[in-house]
């Protein structure tokens, strides 16, 4: 399936949060569309990198309330590419500086 827009997953709690190279990875729990809790791994460039957008070790911690725009994996239907998630303050932490439509981060 390919897909022109991230999915956006609004009240995901965060599980977990790797900072780590070569690839940060936020787990998070959703519901779907049936109200079942769904957990979910994202994925976003390396901590270095990250880390040049805002990013650091403490910008999610476990229980963190979350909107996720993800680009699901065409593998699993609960793992993707992140594209940005806003925080409850309203701070978004983005995968990338680029306003590409994900054409260039497509996972």
């Amino acid at each position: 399936m390919y897909m022109k827009k991230a999915i956006i997953l609004k009240g995901a709690t965060v599980t977990k949060f790797m900072w780590q190279n070569p690839h940060t990875l936020v787990l998070f729990d959703a519901k779907d569309d049936k109200g079942r809790v769904v957990h979910w791994a994202g994925e976003t460039g390396s901590a270095g990198a990250i880390r040049l957008l805002g990013w650091n070790k403490y910008s999610l911690r476990p229980g963190d309330v979350i909107t996720v725009y993800i680009w699901p994996s065409k593998f699993d239907a609960a793992a993707g590419r992140l594209e940005k998630i806003v925080l409850g303050s309203g701070r978004i932490l983005r995968d990338s500086d680029r306003e590409d439509q994900g054409d260039i981060n497509r996972y």
